[in-house]
C-alpha cells in the first residue's frame, strides 16, 4: 500500500510539473511564482523534434502570462537539446544560468554570445555543438561544469574576460584555465598551453579534429582521461625538456610517462620508441 501511495505521489508531482510548462510565442517556459522568474524549457524532451525547424531564436528578457510579468533568468536542462536546425540564438542579459545539456547536440549552432550576468554553465551545456568556432566566457561566470564544451570540434577561439575570478585565458592561450588549480579544462585547435599550467583536464581537447600540433610545457604533470581522444588531425607532439613526469624521447611525436615507459598519447606521426 505504501509503495502504491509513493507511485501515485510521484505521478502527481510529475503531472503538476508538466502543468507548469507554458508556451509564450515560440518557446516553452517553467515559472517560479515566488520570484516571478521563468526558465526556458524544451518542447519535446530528449527528441530530435525539439523545436523542429527553428533556425534562429530570440529569447525574451521577460514574458507575460495571465497579467503577470516573469523575468527569464535561465535556460533549463535540455531546453534546446538536439535542436539540429538551430543556427543562431540571442540570449538576453537577464539570463544567469545555462542548464545541463541545454544546447547539447545542436550541431548547426554557430552564433552565440553569452550574456554578461551569466554565472553558471551546466554539464554538457554545449556538448557536440560542432559548428561553434568561438566562445567568450563572461567575467561573472563562477561555475563551468564537466565537459561543458566537449566535442566542439570547430572551436578556434576561446577567451575568458579579464576580471573573471575563477577562470582565465592567460597569455591569450585560447583555452579555459581554472585559475586556482592551474588546470586547463577546455582547449581548441589554436590553444598554446601556458607554461604555468599544471594539469590538462579530462576531455580537454576531446574531438578537436583540426588540432595539428601540441607542445606540453615542463610545468604539466597531470594529463586527464580522454584529454586528446578524437584529435584525428594531430601530427606533432612535443614534451618540453625538463618535464619531471613526461617526455617525447628522440622526437617520437608522443607523450611518454617517463617513470613507467608508458606511451600515454600518440598521433599519426608517432614512432614508438624501443624503450
Amino acid at each position: 500500500m505504501k509503495k502504491l501511495s509513493l507511485i501515485l505521489f510521484t505521478v502527481s508531482l510529475t503531472l503538476t510539473s508538466m502543468a507548469e510548462s507554458i508556451k509564450v510565442g515560440d518557446l516553452y517556459y517553467e515559472r517560479n511564482y515566488t520570484y516571478n522568474t521563468a526558465s526556458v524549457t524544451y518542447q519535446e524532451w530528449f527528441s530530435d523534434n525539439n523545436y523542429a525547424g527553428m533556425t534562429s531564436i530570440i529569447i525574451p528578457a521577460q514574458i507575460e502570462c495571465n497579467g503577470t510579468i516573469y523575468t527569464v533568468t535561465s535556460i533549463g536542462e535540455g531546453a534546446f537539446q538536439y535542436c539540429n536546425s538551430l543556427i543562431s540564438i540571442i540570449i538576453p542579459k537577464s539570463i544567469t544560468s545555462i542548464g545541463e545539456d541545454a544546447f547539447g547536440g545542436c550541431n548547426s549552432l554557430k552564433n552565440i554570445i553569452l550574456p554578461p550576468k551569466l554565472t553558471t554553465i551546466g554539464k554538457h551545456a554545449f556538448f557536440k555543438c560542432y559548428s561553434i568556432d568561438s566562445i567568450t566566457i563572461p567575467e561573472g561566470v563562477r561555475e563551468i561544469d564537466q565537459e561543458a564544451f566537449r566535442q566542439c570540434s570547430s572551436l578556434k577561439s576561446i577567451n575568458v574576460e579579464a576580471n573573471n575570478l575563477i577562470y582565465d585565458s592567460r597569455n591569450n592561450c585560447n583555452a579555459i584555465v581554472k585559475t586556482s588549480t592551474n588546470t586547463l579544462i577546455t582547449g581548441c585547435q589554436n590553444t598554446i598551453i601556458p607554461n604555468s599550467v599544471r594539469c590538462i583536464g579530462d576531455w580537454a581537447f576531446n574531438c578537436c579534429e583540426s588540432l595539428t600540433s601540441i607542445f606540453i610545457p615542463k610545468s604539466v604533470t597531470t594529463i586527464g582521461k580522454g584529454a586528446f581522444i578524437g584529435c584525428i588531425g594531430l601530427k606533432h607532439i612535443k614534451v618540453e625538456l625538463g618535464n619531471p613526469i613526461f617526455d617525447s624521447r628522440e622526437n617520437c611525436n608522443a607523450i611518454i610517462e617517463t617513470a613507467t615507459n608508458t606511451l600515454r598519447v600518440g598521433c599519426q606521426s608517432t614512432t614508438i620508441h624501443n624503450s
